[in-house]
């Protein structure tokens, strides 16, 4: 062994193998979703990979309909936030997805304006902030230099 180390030894590297920085924040966190892409949320301890907020958003909302669809078409049926960005009847399309039978969001918003949307959402239907968390997907650094 030893005149095997002689003949090849082992190299002398600076390799530092990048740490996971992905993070993850619930609904009831003071953070600012603003700028982060999300890979995946925990809804009701079951994780989902998802690509975008609006995926998110609108998978969460679905949940949350199936846990109390009449509280979220009484929402829907109001013309107050957040029931503007609920509606019942119609079909989907120009930023409207549908989460439950015959009822719509509108996610053709900020990630602000989706977080927001589901902390209303959540407070009116008694679901507490932090059943939900969300996966930060870490920034891709440059591969300059």
């Amino acid at each position: 062994m030893a005149r095997f180390l002689e003949l090849w030894p082992l190299p002398e590297v600076t390799f530092v193998p990048k740490e996971n920085d992905e993070a993850i924040h619930t609904l009831d966190d003071d953070f600012n979703f603003t700028g982060t892409k999300v890979a995946a949320y925990t809804f009701n301890g079951v994780r989902k990979a998802v690509k975008t907020w609006k995926d998110a958003t609108a998978e969460v909302l679905s949940q949350v309909y199936e846990i109390d669809p009449a509280t979220v078409r009484l929402m829907a049926a109001s013309s107050d936030y957040p029931g503007n960005y609920l509606r019942l009847g119609g079909k989907e399309g120009g930023g409207w997805y549908e989460i439950g039978s015959g009822c719509f969001t509108y996610l053709a918003t900020s990630t602000s304006a989706k977080m927001g949307l589901l902390e209303a959402v959540f407070e009116r239907t008694g679901i507490s902030g932090s059943d939900l968390a969300f996966e930060i997907r870490p920034e891709e650094e440059d591969d300059e230099g």
